[in-house]
């Protein structure tokens, strides 16, 4: 009896069909084992190209700046993605000039690109915020200057929309530029006294900008608001005067070219007249 169930288990085990189920659930096994390498090593690496591009999209926007800006979307969960290590807690709050000082002095002889990065990124949101005032001034001195001049509003608000896309174009333009030379800048090792140097030219870039534009756009305003009842049909105010100005200052040069014309004219006809009056004398 032993030995026939030693036979029959003997038999049981060297019988192929009874092997096939365990073959096919090792090979699927296996396939899945490699279908979760191949899938994880695929997410990675996606993770990792979705990194840089927030990196790069955190850094190229790294724009901080009361409503009229968007505002960096920063949590805990990204806090490993931003640039050169720094963490959520070096860029979330805003900062005061002070506090920027403050920050630029506590650089050692030596500065780091992170601690560079992080005291950019709170001067040139500084900047921004700035511009983002000028752009609020000019608002008001156009809203409060065309109320005088009996503005409708629907026309204010359309002009003044035209007028503040400009700004915001050059807000991000110039952010943008700020941005780049940064990342070219922070190339090469730092020196304490050449990045506050690198500072100071971006806040004169910054400040040259500001000023420019808000010299621009106040005159081109006040033009729009002085000259508005003077136009044909008192209705609307002819598109493009404030994107560009060109119209404007067209009109305003051939005027002076009528004027000068008119003048030359006026002393060639009493030179003429005079010569005959001379000519007539000598007849006599």
């Amino acid at each position: 009896m032993y030995v026939n169930s030693v036979k029959e288990k003997n038999g049981r085990k060297k019988d192929p069909r009874r092997l096939i189920p365990r073959l096919l659930f090792v090979l699927l096994y296996m396939i899945s084992l490699k279908t979760v390498y191949v899938s994880k090593t695929t997410t990675r690496s996606n993770l990792q190209l979705s990194s840089g591009k927030c990196m790069r999209r955190l850094a190229e926007s790294s724009i901080n700046v009361r409503e009229n800006l968007p505002k960096s979307k920063l949590n805990g969960n990204q806090s490993s993605e931003l640039p050169f290590g720094c963490k959520e807690s070096d860029l979330s709050r805003e900062l005061t000039m002070d506090e920027i000082n403050k920050l630029i002095s506590s650089c050692i002889f030596f500065v780091n690109k992170k601690k560079a990065y992080i005291v950019f990124y709170h001067y040139n949101n500084y900047l921004m915020r700035t511009y983002c005032n000028m752009m609020n001034k000019l608002s008001n001195t156009f809203i409060e200057l065309a109320s005088k001049h009996g503005i409708p509003e629907e026309v204010r608000e359309k002009h003044w929309k035209e007028c503040n896309e400009a700004l915001t174009y050059d807000l991000m333009y110039m952010n943008d530029s700020a941005m780049k030379y940064f990342y070219f800048f922070v190339k090469e090792r730092m020196f304490y006294l050449k990045f506050r140097e690198f500072l100071i030219r971006c806040k004169e870039h910054w400040i040259a900008t500001i000023q420019r534009n808000e010299q621009k756009w106040s005159k081109f305003l006040y033009d729009l608001v002085i000259n508005y009842k003077s136009i044909e049909g008192k209705g609307d105010i002819p598109k493009g005067s404030i994107s560009t100005g060109a119209s404007s200052n067209r009109h305003q040069c051939n005027e002076r070219k009528k004027y000068k014309r008119k003048v030359v004219e006026s002393k060639y006809t009493a030179k003429r007249n005079n010569n005959q009056k001379n000519e007539q004398k000598k007849t006599f």
